[in-house]
């Protein structure tokens, strides 16, 4: 039976099999599909029975630049971005938390938009969602539930 671990360190993040280190994703490592972004954090951490990895990374840019990633055969894919489309017209993820992952590879997380726009006759329309991806491109999520 494999033994697998995932470690999240504030530099790094890797799986553990038998023994063996395999290092996923590095601070100061640049951002799949985020240009010249780099790693300077990792979040909510998670392992599936195949050995696929997801998790958030973030970096310390400016713009708080983020993204839930996993791990496949050629390396990092991303799931979603910041930036990319959030469920809503002209609402784009802002940030994310709280990742999961099912033996096929599907990616859950909770997403919140950029929106914050308040009238009499709307509501804020800040969102938070459950969303379901499984990475790649062009990357595709599926809205499972939100909030108002």
């Amino acid at each position: 039976m494999a033994l697998t671990l995932l470690c999240v360190a504030s530099s790094r993040s890797h799986a553990l099999e038998d023994g063996a280190t395999q290092v996923i994703a590095i601070k100061g490592g640049t951002m799949t599909d985020l240009g010249a972004n780099v790693f300077n954090s990792f979040l909510d951490p998670v392992l599936n029975g195949s050995g696929t990895v997801a998790f958030v990374g973030k970096s310390t840019s400016s713009a708080a630049v983020s993204g839930v990633y996993k791990t496949s055969a050629t390396g990092l894919v991303s799931v979603a971005l910041t930036g990319d489309a959030a469920g809503l017209i002209g609402a784009n993820f802002t940030t994310f938390s709280s990742t999961l992952i099912n033996e096929s590879g599907l990616v859950g997380f909770a997403g919140t938009n950029g929106l914050s726009i308040t009238t009499p006759n709307l509501p804020n329309l800040k969102k938070t969602g459950i969303y379901t991806g499984t990475g790649g491109a062009p990357r595709t999520l599926t809205t499972i539930a939100a909030t108002g």
